[in-house]
């Protein structure tokens, strides 16, 4: 299946913007390694240079915690973990679908213990999806510093969200 993006914005995109975006769209349509989650978050990282990208998946029927199916710092993946959703901004993206947050994220989150870890200072996150809106994972970006382009990533995102559920269904359904 060929994905195809519309991307319309409030702002002209750059030539090196649209650059950034066709690469998304080739992304989805080529892809074919064996790991595709990790991948996929090395490649976010590397387009839009941000320190830590996540690929989660829902583990309870509460949306009360989630285990990664791919974590990058930078251009290294990091092992699989779970973790709790409450008191987190990825709490809100299961419930307001995406979320935003340009800085001070630990001032709003000062339960999340990982956001100090990791020093995050600004967030960006998607949910995941199937076909009847049940929410199934989600994206998340984090930052050291405030998002150098936001209205690019926020698309960046979007064009490979359909990709990242169909292999999520995928891997949902074959019982991993």
């Amino acid at each position: 299946m060929n994905y195809h993006a519309v991307y319309k914005s409030q702002k002209e995109w750059t030539t090196e913007e649209e650059l950034t975006l066709n690469q998304a769209v080739g992304f989805v349509n080529s892809y074919q390694g064996d790991n595709f989650f990790y991948d996929t978050c090395l490649f976010i990282n590397k387009m839009l240079d941000v320190k830590y990208v996540l690929i989660g998946k829902v583990v309870s029927d509460t949306y009360a915690e989630v285990k990664t199916l791919g974590f990058t710092k930078g251009s290294e993946c990091q092992p699989e973990f779970r973790y709790k959703l409450q008191f987190t901004p990825c709490e809100n993206v299961f419930f307001n679908h995406a979320c935003f947050y340009p800085n001070d994220i630990q001032s709003m989150f000062p339960d999340d213990k990982e956001l100090k870890l990791f020093n995050i200072e600004s967030y960006m996150g998607i949910a995941l999806s199937d076909q009847d809106e049940n929410r199934l994972g989600l994206i998340s970006l984090m930052h050291t510093t405030s998002f150098k382009n936001p209205a690019l990533a926020e698309v960046f995102i979007a064009i490979l969200v359909p990709r990242v559920e169909a292999e999520l269904m995928r891997t949902i359904s074959s019982g991993l």
